[in-house]
């Protein structure tokens, strides 16, 4: 059995992208270009909401000055972080950004970035977590969805999709039995694990300790488990 090392560049990040902010905490709301892709990392909290009007992000910040929150709208990419400081200093700096969307195909988290949102539609939907990342979606409603998580990230995603594809590697962990496909295809690796609801197909491949549970009673199941993984109904 071959398990791959597991890294989490995160954790060394957090203590140099602080330095202490005069004031406590601040905020400000930014008006935005439009844009359907977010891509947030560094440690930022980030809450989706579907906008009433133009995309915009109220960003809220303690410990840190505002100008170091960056949401900058890059072609159809809104990019969320935190701008690299002093390496000599750290803090217990918090930095929440209310993302008010109009639409949205895309969403990336990296090095422990927390993302949630509530009833997302699009018809096609892309959702990746890393480096011990966590994002958490509910009232999910697509046709095709592709779900992501490595190195220890997770995914905790609600709703329903015709067709989903979950990857999961390096002790990651995707929940999604509350997450009702038609159609879905699992690739689990190196002590993930992946939950998810099937109602007529599901196709699954579990290596390296990685374990796959289901509910649903899908017509036709194609299993692959090896070195120690499993795969089983809930």
């Amino acid at each position: 059995m071959k398990i791959k090392s597991i890294l989490f560049p995160a954790v060394y990040l957090l203590t140099s992208v602080c330095t202490f902010a005069q004031g406590g905490t601040s905020s400000e709301v930014r008006q935005l270009a439009d844009f359907n892709s977010i891509s947030a990392s560094f440690a930022v909290k980030v809450v989706l909401e579907p906008a009433a009007g133009k995309p915009s992000a109220k960003v809220v910040a303690e410990g840190i000055d505002l100008d170091k929150v960056l949401t900058e709208v890059s072609g159809n990419e809104l990019k969320v972080s935190l701008q690299n400081l002093s390496k000599s200093k750290s803090c217990n700096c918090k930095a929440t950004v209310f993302v008010s969307y109009t639409s949205l195909k895309r969403i990336e988290a990296s090095l422990a970035t927390t993302v949630s949102g509530t009833a997302i539609k699009s018809s096609a939907l892309e959702i990746s977590a890393s480096d011990a990342s966590k994002i958490v979606l509910t009232g999910v409603e697509t046709d095709v969805l592709t779900l992501s998580a490595s190195n220890a990230a997770k995914l905790d995603i609600t709703g329903k999709s015709e067709k989903t594809t979950i990857e999961a590697d390096n002790a990651s962990k995707v929940e999604g039995k509350n997450l009702l496909s038609v159609s879905a295809t699992v690739s689990a690796s190196n002590a993930s694990r992946v939950e998810l609801a099937a109602e007529k197909e599901l196709t699954v491949k579990a290596t390296n300790v990685a374990h796959v549970r289901y509910k649903g009673n899908p017509a036709k199941i194609i299993s692959d488990a090896s070195n120690d993984s499993s795969v089983k109904k809930l």
